[in-house]
Parts: C-alpha cells; structure tokens; sequence
C-alpha cells in the first residue's frame, strides 16, 4: 500500500490492482486504503460500484483522513471533481446482509472529528441504516445521496456535520 501522508488512490476492483499511489496505481482495497492512511491523508475513489462483503462488513473511517468520491480518474487535485448527483455519475458504497444480518456500509465507532471526512459518495444498502454513528464520533459527511435502505442514519451519542446530504 502506498506511502501515508498523501493522497491515496482507488478504483473499482476490477481495475484498481496497484498500490494506490496514483490513479495509474490505484488500489481496489478501500478498507485496505484506510487502514494504511494516517491523519493527514486523503483517499481519491474513482467513481464506480464498490460492495461492501462478508469479511469486510463495512467502512470504517478513521480519525483525520479524508475519503472523496466521485472521481473521473485523471484528477490530479480535489478542485478538479465533478460531484455525482445520480448513482450512475457517482462513488457507490452498497452494502449487502451477511449472514442475515444487516450491515451498515459506514460505520464509525470511537472518536471521530470534522477532521474526519466521507464526501462524494452515493450509499445503498438493501436494509437497514446505511450510515451509523456511535461512541462520540462526529465526522464530516458532505455530498452524500442515502438511498435504498429501510433506515438512513442512526446516531448514537454522536454529532455528524452533514452538509448536502440527501
């Protein structure tokens, strides 16, 4: 996995076989890409389906990293993105039940900041939240579309910035 301290790239498994260390070297692993980042990074998803399963479960931010969505794959910097606004145009995170449990596809539990940032992403799950929060995380979710579930976000003893969010 790359280098941390900088930016992070994925694309859809498919066609993300690398590192992450470019979009030429994108990663498929987002929860890989995750665990490897420090506070600082910042992870580049292309746009395209990502499914959370079993072994995996869901995404779990973590504290001070950065996650965007919506990339073509040749950005080069943040300002450069075109926000989805349809799931075709967009970062998907789909989540599936596991063993007959519902799955949340993000999940955060801990201690979360607004440094801490989950933006331009479609969510989808075929039950349940799709977003939970819990344990005093307060992560900035920002151009998001939650669709699809029976719930959407479930907080708990948490205070989310949510900015465009439908």
């Amino acid at each position: 996995i790359w280098n941390p301290k900088t930016t992070g790239y994925v694309a859809p498994i498919a066609a993300g076989t690398g590192d992450g260390s470019s979009w030429a070297n994108a990663s498929g692993d987002i929860p890989g890409m995750i665990t490897a980042s420090v506070a600082g990074d910042q992870i580049f998803v292309m746009k395209g389906n990502y499914r959370i399963t079993a072994g995996v479960y869901f995404i779990r931010m973590k504290e001070g990293v950065k996650i965007y969505g919506s990339f073509q794959g040749t950005e080069t910097t943040l300002s450069e993105r075109v926000i989805g606004t349809t799931a075709t145009d967009s970062s998907i995170l789909s989540g599936v039940p596991v063993s007959g449990v519902v799955r949340p596809v993000v999940n955060n539990s801990g201690t979360l900041s607004t440094a801490s940032v989950l933006d331009g992403f479609f969510l989808t799950s075929t039950t349940g939240n799709v977003v939970i929060n819990a344990g005093g995380a307060g992560p900035t979710f920002t151009n998001l579309i939650i669709a699809n579930g029976t719930g959407g976000m479930s907080n708990n003893s948490s205070s989310p910035t949510l900015n465009n969010v439908v």
